[in-house]
């Protein structure tokens, strides 16, 4: 790939941004690189150029009198153009920077090499060069000794780079734990305070996660207490584990099953118990533990079977009422219109009445005794 400036040059400031604010923090090294380089040379001035989009700032120099320099009139921005080391040994006789303003001053510069400074993914960010007031070449140990320096300038640069990143994904990390901490604390806070059991179990039946509520119960019911890879099975009654195998395995293949079992642990009472038993999914989907949410609906479940009978009862009341006592009282109704009329036998429309009046007596004992069985 050809990463020189022509080519990309919008990656190549993307890459110049991205070591920008790292250099600062090598400022002590890179001095030391650059004063080393001016002496391994014999020239008067060394720098550490970078070449951004309108300006080349120097990052380290001795024997430089410039902080920043306009790109338009910078031989490094020439230089990083070249692949190879770069060496103009007389700029005063170059036509691209004869009229440069440090070179034609009569104390200008004259002899300029330049070493490359390349990102690790290949773009040329500026360069380790030097200067000198005299025309002059330099020698091929000194242009080696160059190149060694300018890697030596990348490795600091980019080891400042890769920390930083390492620091910003240890922060990133630390931060995500200290949230994951904090929910795991709030969720456990909502679960705890919940009068549901929960109780999270892996596909090996050992016990992965669980609420205050169900540790208690169990606690009181086993004398044992709940900790976290115990087996399910320390603390279910052996006369339940099938059927709690069963719906562990239905959970596993995905399905989500709500019941309302009358259950008996220990020495306490029976109780009724809502169960929902579903499977607990990665991000991905994948299926990883069973959950079990228990909540005590004893009294709901009384009460329900209570309103129920009831329910029952006024039915059967209400159908007394519409047949069985119509049917005597329809005929007391009868009688007393007869006897109003003078006609007929009175003794026995009094026999009548009496039976019918019995029959009637009898239908309403029967309705007390229906409303007593709905209290």
């Amino acid at each position: 790939m050809n990463n020189s400036i022509g080519t990309d040059e919008e990656h190549r400031l993307a890459a110049v941004e991205r070591y920008q604010r790292h250099y600062k923090k090598k400022a002590t090294d890179l001095q030391d690189i650059v004063t080393l380089a001016a002496r391994i040379c014999n020239a008067k001035a060394a720098i550490i150029s970078v070449v951004g989009k309108e300006k080349v700032s120097v990052e380290a120099q001795t024997g430089f009198p410039h902080a920043e320099l306009d790109r338009s009139s910078s031989v490094c921005n020439y230089a990083i153009k070249n692949e190879s080391i770069t060496v103009i040994p007389d700029l005063l006789n170059h036509e691209r920077f004869h009229a440069l303003p440090l070179v034609k001053d009569s104390k200008g510069f004259r002899a300029y090499a330049a070493a490359n400074l390349k990102s690790h993914d290949g773009y040329n960010l500026g360069t380790l060069c030097i200067y000198d007031t005299e025309a002059r070449e330099i020698s091929e140990e000194q242009a080696h000794s160059l190149l060694v320096l300018a890697k030596q300038v990348c490795h600091l640069v980019e080891l400042e780079y890769r920390l930083s990143e390492l620091h910003q994904k240890i922060e990133e990390i630390q931060r995500q734990k200290f949230e994951i901490e904090t929910t795991k604390v709030v969720l456990k806070s909502v679960l705890d305070s919940s009068n549901t059991h929960h109780v999270l179990v892996s596909r090996k039946f050992a016990i992965l996660a669980f609420n205050k509520g169900v540790a208690d119960f169990y606690e009181a019911v086993t004398g044992k207490r709940m900790n976290v890879g115990d087996s399910i099975f320390d603390f279910i009654p052996s006369y339940y584990a099938e059927a709690f195998i069963n719906t562990f395995n239905l959970a596993f293949a995905g399905e989500v099953i709500n019941v309302d079992c009358f259950l008996t642990f220990g020495s306490l009472d029976p109780q009724w118990w809502g169960i929902t038993i579903s499977p607990t999914k990665t991000s991905k989907g994948e299926i990883i533990g069973v959950s079990y949410h228990a909540i005590d609906i004893h009294e709901r479940k009384i009460y329900s079977e209570k309103m129920k009978k009831q329910n029952e009862s006024l039915k059967e009341i209400a159908f007394v009422q519409a047949h069985e006592v119509r049917g005597p009282l329809a005929s007391i109704l009868g009688l007393i219109n007869l006897m109003k009329s003078d006609e007929g036998p009175k003794s026995e429309y009094v026999h009548l009445l009496e039976v019918s009046a019995k029959q009637l007596d009898s239908r309403i004992s029967k309705i007390i005794s229906l409303t007593n069985n709905t209290e």
